[in-house]
């Protein structure tokens, strides 16, 4: 890029009612995005935050989103899919951190139960 060239940032020129556009668009699939996300993840703190990334992608696709008949469709099948991955990687990390901690208690209670069998066998 020459001295003489400048970057052309471009911006909506309907911005205020594309705004307000998105806002309706929005409050018309809120409920369905939340009671998707909070009936797969089972936290709804949560699915706020799969609802809010939902209206995220959304709002970068609104063009395509704005008129199409398939945008409840397209809506519910994002907040699965977030949702899903949302447990996916809560699984994996729960996996590891009781993966880390089974052998250590399993150990510990192996050796308390030879213990016990051992105060037994030397009462008999």
């Amino acid at each position: 890029m020459g001295s003489n060239e400048h970057t052309t940032v471009h911006t909506p020129s309907q911005e205020p009612s594309s705004s307000s556009e998105f806002t309706t668009f929005m409050r018309a699939y809120q409920d369905m995005v939340f009671s998707t996300a909070a009936r797969l993840a089972g936290n709804d703190a949560q699915a706020e935050d799969i609802a809010q990334e939902v209206f995220i992608k959304a709002f970068e696709n609104f063009e395509h989103l704005r008129a199409s008949p398939a945008a409840g469709g397209w809506l519910k099948t994002v907040a699965t899919n977030l949702s899903l991955n949302y447990l996916t990687r809560y699984r994996k990390r729960w996996r590891l951190f009781f993966r880390g901690i089974e052998p250590a208690r399993d150990a510990g209670s192996r050796h308390r139960s030879c213990e016990s069998r051992r105060g037994s066998a030397s009462t008999h």
